[in-house]
């Protein structure tokens, strides 16, 4: 025996893409605990593609190719099931006007599994042992950039709130959720007192950041139960699929212990837990009026399940429940293989990079501001940490002058075109949906980037002036949603998302 590595010489072809990354990495920690996270994000992918955003004729071919990299991830756990998962993300956000900050999320997940199974991949094609395990060390760098994510997600949503207008009970998007939440139970007769509407947003807050921080920390008992009760609100009325794509992030801080831990809970505990979701749901449903679909009435039900046996399984009371997972593991990883704190590192500081682009007037949807109350405009900027020099020039259209065949022809939309701030890509969507011979020409004048522009007839199909780069004449992601939609020129406005 040797411990010398054994050069592979002769190529393998491409059935490297098909491989199960675990197979050379035994059964250890690391291999059981990617299966369990690739697994809860074709869970939460599946839940994602069932929104109807993607229920478009236009996203089908993305959403197929997204399907079968699901199909493949269930198989085997293969990079390709990575690939074609991420390119099914990737294909809605540049080309079919996707503003979800979920996806993001998730392509930032496959992106990492793509760089770790890879990684694992070819340091077994071209220097595999004689025992023929090759240290996970991919695995390990995916598992960690999936934590660092998910971190970052809670805490740059935070980040985002602290605004003037989040704050503000008349306009915040934590007491409009609260208005929500009693509307969809038939209560929204209720009328919050004044020390309850101007507490909202530090609660709403304090949940949020409490959960990244407690994660950061990893004391992620205490947040995981946070998170179900955080979660169940935001699924009813605003966001039906991001609890369930955060879950498949906090699957990645598990251990063994939590494992088996939350099997005895299921075991001993079990069927009255899950009867007692359903009963939930159901007195849920009740009081809304209505009945839910089917996908909605198990994705509640879940949650109150999860409300429920989290803290079984995990007192918050109890010291145990408080004891962090990282106790020595970190200093372990800055001395093990590099590709360990190289790709959590690289992967959450373009996530982190990303999300601070509204304050930079670049993007506004994808960076968790969603929710917020967030401005970056001119004369509403509302941020309480960055200060509006960060942005520069204002990047929203404001249109000074619109009119369909003849001024006053068509009052109701002329309004809504002067009294909304626009983008390039919601231009080319409103040509796309309002054009017809009947209103031409459809004239519009105002300000982009500090230059006046003027068109003559939006309809007639001419570049957009914009300046926008374009290859051989069309504009480059053109559908690629950048700023928000339904945001009026006049501040401060009641929540929007």
């Amino acid at each position: 025996m040797t411990d010398e590595p054994i050069y592979i010489e002769e190529p393998r072809g491409f059935e490297w893409l098909l491989e199960d990354p675990t197979e050379a990495a035994g059964d250890g920690e690391v291999p059981t605990l990617y299966r369990f996270v690739f697994m809860m994000f074709v869970g939460a992918s599946l839940i994602h593609l069932y929104l109807p955003d993607a229920w478009q004729l236009e996203w089908l071919v993305a959403d197929l190719i997204y399907l079968a990299g699901l199909g493949l991830l269930v198989w085997r756990g293969a990079l390709a099931g990575w690939l074609l998962s991420a390119a099914g993300l990737l294909l809605p956000l540049l080309f079919h006007r996707d503003q979800l900050t979920q996806s993001v999320i998730m392509l930032s997940w496959a992106t990492a599994a793509m760089l770790g199974v890879g990684w694992d991949l070819w340091r077994r094609a071209t220097m595999e042992k004689e025992d023929g395990e090759v240290p996970p060390d991919g695995l390990s760098g995916f598992l960690s950039a999936v934590r660092v994510v998910t971190v970052l997600a809670y805490l740059t949503a935070a980040m985002h709130k602290l605004n003037a207008d989040f704050i503000d009970p008349q306009y915040s998007c934590a007491v409009y959720g609260f208005d929500e939440v009693a509307t969809y139970w038939s209560a929204g007769w209720i009328e919050w007192p004044g020390w309850f509407a101007s507490a909202a947003p530090f609660i709403i807050l304090g949940l949020e950041a409490s959960i990244g921080l407690l994660l950061a920390f990893g004391v992620r008992r205490v947040a995981w139960s946070i998170a179900a009760v955080f979660h169940l609100p935001l699924t009813l009325v605003m966001a039906p699929a991001f609890g369930f794509v955060m879950a498949a992030g906090h699957s990645a801080f598990a251990t063994r212990e939590d494992g088996t831990r939350l099997k005895e809970v299921a075991y001993a505990h079990g069927p009255w837990l899950v009867g007692t979701g359903v009963f939930l749901t159901t007195v849920s449903a009740w009081l809304h009026g209505a009945w839910p679909g089917l996908a909605m009435f198990i994705k509640e039900a879940a949650l109150w399940t999860a409300i429920l046996g989290l803290p079984i399984a995990f007192p918050p009371w109890r010291r145990s429940s408080w004891r962090s997972s990282w106790r020595g593991s970190v200093g372990a990883a800055w001395q093990s293989a590099k590709i360990r704190v190289a790709l959590p590192a690289a992967i959450g500081l373009m996530f982190f990079a990303n999300g601070l682009t509204p304050y930079f007037g670049l993007q506004y949807q994808h960076t968790a501001a969603m929710v917020s109350n967030l401005r970056i405009d001119r004369g509403c900027w509302n941020s309480l940490i960055f200060p509006e020099s960060m942005r520069g020039p204002d990047p929203y259209i404001r249109v000074e002058d619109a009119y369909f065949r003849e001024p006053g022809q068509i009052p109701y939309y002329e309004e809504i075109v002067l009294e909304q701030l626009w983008n390039p890509t919601q231009i080319r969507q409103m040509r796309r949906n309002w054009c017809t011979e009947e209103i031409r020409p459809f004239y519009m004048r105002g300000t982009y980037l500090g230059e006046s522009f003027e068109i003559e007839d939006v309809c007639a199909g001419e570049p957009l002036p914009f300046g926008e780069f374009r290859l051989f004449g069309e504009p480059v992601f053109g559908d690629f949603l950048r700023f928000q939609k339904n945001l009026e020129r006049e501040c401060p406005q009641t929540c929007i998302h």
